[in-house]
């Protein structure tokens, strides 16, 4: 859809005209301090019923609990009943109606109600055959009206107009069509998204002029179900009849009567009255005769259901099955008469609503919002009818998870996917449910189910994506679209080749003289998902690779143990979140290397002593206390260690490799401990040079050496 806002400068300068032109008439308190509203956008429109709801909301029910009572998301239009039309097309701004719609409690309803994307219109009413003649014969008289009711829609952000006219002779059908199409074009000038209803009786009269309204551009026909019996029926009953019992007018033939003369109904809003009427009857027969006598035994009143309990006090309660009418039964002992009373409560409205349903109309509308004030089950009618699906929950899940992974909720490693959605019923059991890549192209309904698969956009790179989804009741009241976030990571990790290296405060020979401990370590990246787990397998003297046991699978390091006089291989493939495996990376080989302190390739400085020991790797150490003291062995290699023995009168050694310092290491320690790796250092493979030179410790300057550990 386009995204058209009102035409603002438009509106604007009829609002400042409006102003100008009713000061004079309503006067500067009223109008002069209005600012202008603003009506919705299209996208602000909400849809979330599954049909209309229009309420009428007269003058006289506009006070300070109305916006408690409203259920706003339960309606679709509030119409601020109202604006009268003077016979020269003038807005009669004396008036109860016009002073309310005017009131900041409007306002305050009017802005709470575009919160919600409800429509706020206002009725313009011209009563009376004579005044109608006079306006409708009269062109200038209707341009008039157009300008005024155009200028005060825009000043009050007013999204549309309804019109009432009642009282019309046939002849002026075609002036109250073309006024009703005029004032649609002039709406949409301001704002193209306006919409015009008309209110009309539920006879062969209404019909027509419903019929001719929607000719020229009506969007909806308000057909005014109620007053089919009024205070002179008889016999009585209800005054909104799903059908007449004995045959006549009511809400269903009203309806056939509409599509006789070509009313679409689908543009049709069955207005049910939220009121009743009470008569004075002859028994405590259903539909019984009317007292005639109304000096004798009163008149007929209009019921208001927001009068019960209180009103139903001593009366007995039942239905009239066939009209579809609650019914209180009472015997006035004051006048002496049975006093009958006929209105809708929540199970007869439902089946009045119901009947929107099963002729397909736009909706339903009340007369009038307030009268079923403190009432419970009114406003549930509505929802069990039209309320919309919740959806609770989407969760985005790999159709076919990759062989042993656990799947990750909203990560997937192809297009393929499951959409798993949880959800709360509206007014009617949820039936179906659709889905969208991009929420403007949906796939169609389906059966809904917890989960059912779905295809994201294939070629599309890899990393975040959305699914849309939609759910429908079987009122087809249709949910707000709800969104799962999924991430879509086709391509596996990228490994690096494990390295190996020596770490200190390990003992060398603790399994075996020629035995080294190494720590064996290796990492990975994933651009999309990150790395889950790893497979880390070794070959030894060349043999097939084998799998090696983790600490966690997730670890990018292992303990390992080499023997001198053996080469060894390792081979880590890595595995993302999404279930792909990536490439293996395999290291160059490898082996450890044990060379005695006493070897010829090791050089001392003087005072360096030898010291048999039987805890040491190769039975003797070297050793030296005076500061200064240095021990150098050239060797090849990729890392360098040294091992010797920890106790309390050892102390510290600076290293320099090939001449650069290279850190130090201490062999203090409160207890003893032989073959300890003291120092250990990374080198870029190749020969290189170690030098050991004593820190002269104060107090426990010695310094062992046991055995030199190469790694290649």
């Amino acid at each position: 859809m386009s995204k058209r806002r009102p035409r603002t400068t438009v509106r604007v300068l009829l609002a400042a005209l409006l102003q100008a032109s009713l000061i004079g008439s309503a006067g500067a308190s009223v109008v002069s301090a209005q600012v202008p509203l603003v009506p919705l956008t299209t996208d602000q429109v909400s849809h979330r019923l599954a049909r209309e709801v229009f309420g009428y909301l007269p003058y006289w029910e506009l006070d300070g609990g109305m916006d408690a009572y409203l259920r706003y998301d339960l309606l679709s239009t509030i119409a601020f009943f109202g604006v009268g039309i003077n016979s020269d097309g003038s807005l009669d701004t004396t008036t109860s109606g016009y002073r309310a719609y005017m009131s900041d409690l409007a306002t305050q309803i009017i802005e709470k109600a575009h919160a919600y994307g409800i429509r706020t219109v206002i009725t313009f009413q011209s009563f009376g055959t004579t005044k109608n003649a006079a306006f409708l014969s009269n062109a200038a008289a209707q341009a008039t009206f157009v300008e005024q009711a155009i200028a005060l829609m825009a000043l009050r952000g007013a999204d549309g107009a309804n019109l009432d006219v009642e009282g019309l002779q046939d002849t002026y059908f075609p002036a109250y069509g073309a006024l009703t199409g005029a004032l649609r074009s002039a709406a949409m000038a301001v704002n193209p998204i306006a919409t015009i209803s008309v209110a009309t009786n539920a006879n062969t009269s209404g019909a027509k002029m419903a019929a001719v309204a929607v000719a020229n551009g009506a969007d909806r026909a308000f057909l005014m179900g109620y007053n089919y019996r009024t205070s002179g029926s008889n016999p009585v009953g209800s005054i909104d009849p799903l059908v007449r019992a004995g045959g006549g007018l009511s809400l269903s033939t009203s309806l056939d009567l509409y599509a006789s003369y070509g009313v679409p109904l689908d543009r049709v809003l069955l207005g049910i009255g939220y009121f009743g009427r009470s008569w004075p009857t002859v028994s405590a027969d259903l539909r019984a005769a009317r007292q005639t006598n109304t000096s004798l035994y009163g008149s007929s009143q209009v019921f208001y259901p927001r009068t019960l309990p209180a009103s139903a006090n001593a009366a007995t309660f039942d239905y009239d099955p066939v009209e579809q009418s609650a019914r209180l039964t009472k015997f006035d002992t004051g006048r002496n008469t049975w006093v009958q009373t006929y209105y809708n409560d929540p199970a007869t409205l439902a089946a009045k609503i119901g009947l929107t349903n099963q002729r397909n109309l736009a909706g339903m509308g009340i007369w009038a919002l307030g009268y079923d004030r403190g009432q419970p089950g009114y406003w549930e009618a509505v929802a069990d009818a039209y309320a919309a699906p919740k959806i609770t929950s989407v969760t985005v899940m790999p159709a076919t998870p990759p062989p042993n992974t656990i799947p990750t909720p909203g990560l997937t490693n192809s297009s393929n996917v499951l959409v798993d959605t949880t959800w709360q019923d509206g007014g009617a059991q949820t039936t179906e449910i659709q889905f969208s890549n991009d929420g403007l192209t949906w796939s169609g309904w389906q059966p809904i189910a917890p989960s059912l698969p779905w295809a994201l956009t294939q070629g599309a790179p890899d990393g975040p994506r959305a699914v849309y989804v939609q759910i429908r009741g079987m009122n087809g009241a249709v949910s707000q679209a709800a969104t799962a976030a999924v991430v879509v990571d086709t391509t596996g990790p990228i490994a690096n080749a494990p390295s190996a290296a020596i770490p200190v405060r390990t003992t060398a020979g603790a399994t075996g003289p020629g035995d080294v401990p190494v720590k064996i370590a290796w990492n990975a990246t994933d651009a999309t998902s990150g790395v889950s787990s790893y497979l880390l397998e070794m070959s030894l003297d060349g043999a097939p690779y084998a799998p090696q046991a983790l600490p966690s699978s997730a670890g990018a390091a292992a303990a390992m143990t080499f023997s001198t006089g053996h080469d060894y291989r390792f081979r880590v493939t890595a595995t993302d979140r999404a279930g792909n495996v990536g490439p293996p990376a395999e290291s160059a080989p490898m082996s450890v290397a044990i060379v005695q302190e006493s070897a010829s390739a090791v050089r001392y400085s003087a005072r360096w002593r030898k010291v048999s020991s039987s805890n040491a790797l190769g039975g003797t150490l070297k050793y030296a206390t005076v500061s200064g003291s240095t021990a150098t062995f050239r060797f090849t290699g990729s890392a360098i260690s040294l091992v010797g023995p920890l106790g309390p009168g050892r102390g510290a050694a600076k290293v320099l490799i090939d001449g650069v310092a290279a850190g130090a290491f201490n062999e203090y320690a409160k207890s003893g401990r032989s073959r300890q790796v003291v120092y250990s250092r990374t080198v870029a493979p190749g020969p290189h040079t170690i030098t050991i030179k004593l820190a002269g410790t104060a107090g426990h300057p010695r310094v062992d050496l046991d055995a030199f550990v190469v790694l290649k």
